[in-house]
């Protein structure tokens, strides 16, 4: 296969396993898959024949890969608000059984204040065994 060395280059972008660039610090085009092939960027040009194969297979490749990033981002940013209707419902729920809380606290102090003050009146015997 004529130009092997850009194919390899393409595959090892594609799998994000780059041998010159960083990792994950590019998108793939033309001049990325040249630079990696070890070659100047700008060496694959449309307007050279030999290259109408390789640039629509970096063409198709782009595609995919490029997108997988922005499909990462649409994801992240779903599950984060998830997370935040998440967040927000369980701190609904956290107030509300604060209230509760707080209710029942006070019906108990109503209740302790009138059981004291049926004792006081003697309206109120202790059965004791």
């Amino acid at each position: 296969m004529q130009h092997d060395d850009y194919y390899r280059a393409l595959e090892r972008l594609s799998t994000n396993k780059p041998e010159i660039l960083s990792k994950g610090t590019y998108k793939i085009n033309k001049d990325t898959v040249a630079l990696e092939a070890g070659r100047k960027r700008g060496t694959i040009k449309p307007s050279r024949s030999q290259f109408e194969d390789l640039i629509s297979k970096i063409e198709e490749v782009a595609e995919q890969y490029n997108n997988k990033d922005v499909n990462k981002l649409k994801k992240a940013e779903a599950l984060a608000a998830r997370f935040k209707s998440e967040r927000d419902e369980f701190r609904e729920h956290y107030h509300a059984a604060l209230n509760r809380e707080a209710m029942l606290v006070r019906t108990l102090s109503n209740l302790e204040k009138q059981v004291n003050k049926l004792e006081a009146e003697r309206k109120v015997i202790h059965i004791k065994k």
